[in-house]
């Protein structure tokens, strides 16, 4: 898969987790890459620019990483509504897994999380379906 062509949204209130996510998506290739500090800033970014990819932390203020996955489902926008969504968390916990998936989260990573791992999950959620610049003949 070609990553370059990728653009990704991190929102998560820790700047090390937004540094290490990052990194590896830059390790990757991904270029585009846009990070949020709250729920509430990370909507505000879709609602400029929709991203192809999103990955959420769960535990963040004002908003939930929870609260933020539904309202991005519930969205009138298709472009922001339809983005995949991964969660990433400390909570390992069967219901939190539940809760994110029941809420519209195409994946669920629980930290730390390793480069291959992330890469194969990318990988799976975008095997049929190209990036949002491809899809727009961009």
């Amino acid at each position: 898969m070609d990553f370059q062509n990728l653009e990704c949204c991190i929102v998560d209130d820790e700047p090390f987790i937004q540094r290490l996510i990052k990194s590896i998506l830059s390790s990757l290739g991904v270029r585009n890459i846009r990070l949020a500090r709250s729920g509430i800033d990370g909507f505000d970014l879709l609602e400029v620019k929709p991203a192809d990819l999103i990955f959420i932390d769960w535990t963040m203020k004002p908003m939930s990483g929870l609260e933020l996955i539904k309202k991005i489902r519930s969205s009138n926008c298709s472009d922001i509504s339809g983005i995949p969504i991964i969660m990433l968390t400390a909570h390992s916990e069967r219901k939190y897994i539940e809760q994110a998936v029941l809420a519209g989260a195409n994946d669920y990573l629980i930290k730390p999380v390793s480069p291959n791992l992330l890469r194969k999950r990318i990988e799976r959620i975008f095997k049929n379906r190209a990036p949002l610049n491809q899809r727009l003949g961009k």
